[in-house]
């Protein structure tokens, strides 16, 4: 269905893409569609439906409807576990919901999947700093860095998570770095 609109719904974990009014309503009407479908349908076609559960909790995602997401990340997850994109996904979700300990869990379990998995690295590092847990959190980011040198949002990270330790004079340089990368990154200065 949101195809046929010309609407494509993927997560940068970067930033939540904005989307429109009336993007919005379309989908919104399409998810009412959708939903009365899937109530009508047997468990034999359920099959058919594995991608969309994954799309409509994206929607939520974008939305910044967490708690739905997340719903919608599990019935994803039970179609196919072993997708590791809607594994991260409810990661972060967790973590945009404040459960980073169970947030960590997925970031985990999509880390079992595939260890250089680059979101799910830098979610469970992100995890791991709100929760204080500084040191485990630098391993992360210096992993997330070891696949993308300029990722900027991992630069800034690791110099907090320096900062937090105390360590000052190791943290100032990733934070000039960061800026070198994004000049625009106000939390860098």
């Amino acid at each position: 269905l949101l195809s046929e609109q010309n609407i494509e719904i993927k997560i940068d974990h970067s930033h939540i893409p904005k989307i429109t009014t009336e993007q919005k309503s379309k989908i919104d009407k399409m998810l009412k569609i959708q939903q009365g479908l899937l109530s009508k349908l047997s468990s034999k076609n359920s099959s058919n439906n594995k991608k969309i559960n994954s799309l409509i909790a994206n929607y939520y995602f974008c939305t910044k409807q967490f708690e739905k997401a997340s719903n919608y990340y599990d019935k994803a997850l039970k179609d196919n576990p072993n997708s590791i994109e809607n594994t991260s996904q409810k990661g972060l979700a967790l973590t945009m919901l404040g459960r980073h300990k169970e947030a960590i869990n997925y970031f985990d379990k999509a880390l079992q999947i595939d260890p250089n998995h680059f979101e799910s690295l830098y979610g469970k590092g992100n995890a791991l700093s709100t929760i204080s847990r500084y040191d485990e959190a630098l391993d992360y980011y210096d992993k997330t860095l070891e696949i993308n040198p300029e990722f900027s949002d991992s630069i800034y990270q690791k110099g907090l998570a320096l900062f937090e330790l105390g360590k000052y004079e190791e943290a100032l340089p990733f934070f000039d770095h960061a800026l070198d990368y994004d000049p625009k990154n106000i939390k860098a200065i």
